[in-house]
């Protein structure tokens, strides 16, 4: 009996800390759910006129795009940080791709489990130079914008890359190699533009990346920057806790049976 109790307490441990560690990687905390559509991290005047020089990273949504369930009628720009969060969903999981330029890219072999969201997929994420007003370049925040990787946290690694046919072809961010400001494959800079590329995870879970925008204000010549935390929800397929909880059900259930033959 005794060794019954001692079975069932390293059972009910066991459960507790997949819980934890699976259920409780994603984000309690009620967010703004970006789940369809075109959608830009963007450095922006947040006063709308460059002569503040006051500027900030938000998240651009644009009309048509789906945010908590619900259709918008306009672009709509969110704060990040505790505000916002992408969802990157199932259908995102397939293998790691063969072509030998995928290596050292996620940190993870030819064939293993991946979430890879191609830039044309839905929700799709993109970084630009947002305008004060559209077509007017000389009030863009800046003529060479550097765009940096400096934090970085989630249950496995992330990378931001572009891709053609099949092959890897520039690396923008990636987290399996660490994260260093000095690192290239960290940095992205380009003049006024906006533009969509890969993303790809090694698990479901929860990621927080840590985005930091530079450059200099085209009308003033100032220096400006500024960091955000962009949170990201990569949705695992049902069935990985639909297994899990099974397993968990039969152990249960021979426990059972075990100590009903022992009476």
């Amino acid at each position: 009996m005794k060794k019954v109790k001692n079975i069932k307490k390293i059972v009910a441990s066991a459960l507790a800390g997949f819980i934890i560690t699976n259920v409780g990687s994603f984000n309690a905390i009620a967010l703004d759910e970006y789940t369809s559509g075109h959608g830009v991290l963007s450095a922006i005047f947040t006063d709308n006129t460059p002569s503040s020089e006051t500027v900030d990273l938000q998240f651009r949504v644009s009309a048509g795009g789906v945010v908590n369930g619900s259709t918008l009628a306009t672009d709509t720009f969110y704060t990040v940080d505790n505000d916002f969060k992408l969802i990157i969903p199932i259908t995102a999981q397939v293998s790691r791709p063969a072509d030998a330029s995928w290596d050292g890219l996620l940190g993870v072999n030819s064939g293993d489990n991946i979430w890879y969201h191609d830039s044309t997929s839905s929700p799709n994420f993109g970084i630009r130079n947002e305008p004060v007003q559209s077509g007017n370049t000389n009030n863009n925040i800046s003529t060479d914008l550097t765009w940096e990787l400096v934090s970085f946290s989630g249950p496995g690694n992330f990378s931001f890359f572009q891709t053609s046919l099949g092959a890897v072809t520039t690396t923008l961010f990636n987290s399996s190699d660490g994260v260093n400001e000095a690192d290239a494959n960290d940095e992205w800079t380009f003049d006024h533009a906006h533009s969509h590329r890969d993303i790809a995870f090694t698990a479901a879970g929860d990621y927080q990346l840590g985005i930091k925008f530079s450059g200099i204000v085209d009308s003033t010549s100032t220096p400006v920057s500024a960091t955000r935390i962009l949170n990201v929800t990569v949705v695992p397929e049902p069935g990985h806790y639909a297994l899990m909880f099974s397993a968990f059900i039969l152990l249960a259930v021979k426990l059972k049976t075990r100590k009903n033959l022992r009476k």
